[in-house]
């Protein structure tokens, strides 16, 4: 599949619009020179599904501060950091890929919406706590 800014918006919806049915989530097409993506924003944070230098990422962006996420601290949570916290083989059943210097399989597609909706529904609907302590996680980590 071709990764045109248009067609990776439309394969990627396909996927991850249950963020806007089921979890009030407003879409935001994102127009970059770093790839092609789209956003998907609510007042907590915003999602990004994002196909750069031959690699497909979903990154949660924090928007808000909290006591441990501060103005300073790191915002972005990347899922494939993610994942490993809620589940102890979070990629067992991913799809294998290829070259990816041109296209993003709709499996991929598929297995990141249905691993962000099914396992970390919590997090969308406002529940930073995990996040918070992958903040602490990358704060005790810079410190050593």
């Amino acid at each position: 599949m071709s990764t045109s800014s248009d067609e990776f918006a439309v394969l990627a919806r396909s996927y991850f619009d249950f963020l806007i049915t089921d979890f009030g989530f407003v879409l935001t097409k994102e127009s970059s020179s770093l790839g092609c993506g789209i956003r998907y924003d609510n007042p907590t944070f915003y999602v990004s599904v994002l196909f750069y230098k031959g690699e497909l990422q979903v990154v949660l962006w924090v928007k808000i501060d909290t006591q441990i996420i501060r103005p300073a601290s790191p915002r972005s949570f990347y899922l494939d950091e993610i994942l490993p916290h809620l589940l102890e083989d979070p990629f067992r059943n991913a799809p294998k890929g290829g070259d990816h210097s041109s296209f993003v399989s709709a499996a991929e597609l598929k297995f990141c919406a249905d691993s962000l909706k099914q396992h970390c529904a919590h997090i969308l609907r406002g529940d930073l706590s995990l996040l918070e302590r992958l903040s602490k996680e990358r704060d005790r980590t810079v410190l050593r």
